[in-house]
């Protein structure tokens, strides 16, 4: 028989659930594992309750001091490597896991298994996670002082605002963590004494109209600063001329985000030094004129 030539006969084959002699039986589709997807649900549920219940444990109360609120946190670490060893195929929250126990890490002194904790963290969810976690660790060393290991992993971060072929994908996370992370790879070769490249590091940051520009603020202040702490408040002025440049027509309106960037910007910690060092130096010429017309007057 030809489908072709006998298409009745096949429509009420159809019609009947008939298979018919030479067209064979097609194959019934699949249908969902209800118990599996069910399972799936339950695990999922079971690993947010432990997460949740990790972070409580970890919220001490500032009044809990010494041996008390060590054992505490301890706790809280264990609790999170609970979760990343139960509920590794949740990825998201293993990596949430992986971060807060890093952040509990560093307050215990524990800095080794902190870098590590936060370095798992970035692989297992880069999404969420990839750049974050690794600004978290340059901060970590920064406040150790280990400036070199915090410019390495805050120029990792940074890349993940960087699309390519086998990059993490730049998703909202990364933007934001990576931005921040520029402006810190900054600080970080200014401690080490590269005050020119880190000043490339803010330029780039400040003039980048992709960034977020709150951040961008923080970038020209901070240069801005450098040239104040070198006696230098012609270049320092040029800075903060160009961040009005930039930044001022985005925050022309009157909503309440441009409300706030314009407050942001008029109050950068180096217009208030600056204005001080110009005082400063007023005063000192009109010293030296009293003194000149007193020798003379003499």
């Amino acid at each position: 028989m030809s489908p072709c030539t006998d298409l009745p006969r096949i429509a009420l084959a159809l019609l009947l659930g008939v298979a018919l002699p030479g067209l064979g039986a097609q194959d019934p589709a699949p249908q969902p594992d209800r118990a599996a997807e069910a399972a799936r649900a339950e695990a999922r549920k079971a690993a947010k309750a432990a997460l949740k219940q990790a972070s409580a444990l970890g919220r001490v109360p500032r009044a809990v001091k010494g041996d008390e609120r060590r054992n505490r946190l301890e706790q809280a670490v264990a609790a999170y490597a609970t979760v990343m060893a139960r509920y590794a195929e949740q990825a998201d929250l293993a990596a949430e896991a992986g971060f807060r126990q890093g952040q509990l890490l560093g307050r215990l002194t524990r800095y080794d298994e902190a870098r590590r904790a936060y370095r798992q963290a970035s692989r297992t969810d880069a999404g969420r996670f990839g750049a974050r976690a690794l600004y978290e660790a340059g901060n970590l060393e920064r406040r150790l002082k280990r400036y070199d290991e915090a410019l390495a992993c805050y120029r990792e971060a940074a890349a993940f605002a960087q699309a390519g072929p086998g990059a993490a994908p730049v998703t909202k996370d990364n933007a934001r963590y990576a931005t921040r992370a520029r402006l810190w790879t900054g600080v970080a070769l200014e401690s080490l004494g590269r005050k020119p490249e880190a000043r490339e590091a803010w330029t780039a940051l400040g003039r980048d109209e992709a960034a977020d520009p709150g951040v961008r603020i923080q970038a020209f202040d901070r240069m801005a600063r450098s040239y104040l702490a070198e006696d230098a408040p012609d270049q320092a002025r040029a800075v903060l001329d160009d961040a009005d440049a930039r930044i001022g027509p985005l925050c022309r309106g009157e909503t309440k985000a441009e409300v706030d960037l314009r407050r942001r910007l008029a109050s950068m910690s180096a217009r208030k030094a600056l204005a001080r060092a110009l005082e400063e130096d007023g005063d000192d010429e009109d010293d030296g004129g009293d003194d000149e017309d007193g020798g003379r007057g003499r």
